[in-house]
């Protein structure tokens, strides 16, 4: 699984987890610094255990928003199975701009308050990878 991050964002950490939520330690996560890449590889062991009866496994990837972020940011990321591209679906993130009023004084403030949804991981950067087997 890959995902190239949007220039937007830093990375922060990674896991990959299994359809119970399990985390899935069997393979590595690496990022490329100079790419902005995240890149998560199975190991035999993982390759073999598998039942590859359509489970699904979710790369969660932690970021923080940097300042070039704007009011809005895409990213998809993508799987490389036998050299066989799949891609994920391309997710949009929007900011929102929202007026503070600071107590105990007539100023008010304008900050920009980024909204990433329940969770504060890019959701794009959340994917769903579905193995698909033989019966």
């Amino acid at each position: 699984m890959v995902d190239e991050l949007p220039k937007e964002v830093d990375y922060v950490s990674a896991k990959l987890y299994d359809e119970s939520g399990n985390e899935v330690t069997d393979g590595t996560i690496t990022y490329d610094e100079n790419a902005h890449k995240v890149t998560w590889t199975a190991n035999n062991t993982f390759l073999s255990s598998m039942p590859l009866k359509g489970e699904t496994y979710t790369l969660k990837i932690n970021v923080k928003l940097n300042s070039k972020m704007g009011k809005r940011t895409t990213n998809s990321s993508y799987s490389l199975i036998n050299n066989e591209k799949l891609n994920s679906n391309i997710v949009e993130v929007l900011t929102k701009e929202t007026t503070i009023i600071v107590p105990n004084t007539l100023a008010t403030a304008s900050i920009i308050l980024l909204i990433i949804g329940a969770i504060a991981i890019i959701v794009s950067g959340v994917m769903i990878y579905r193995a698909v087997g033989k019966n």
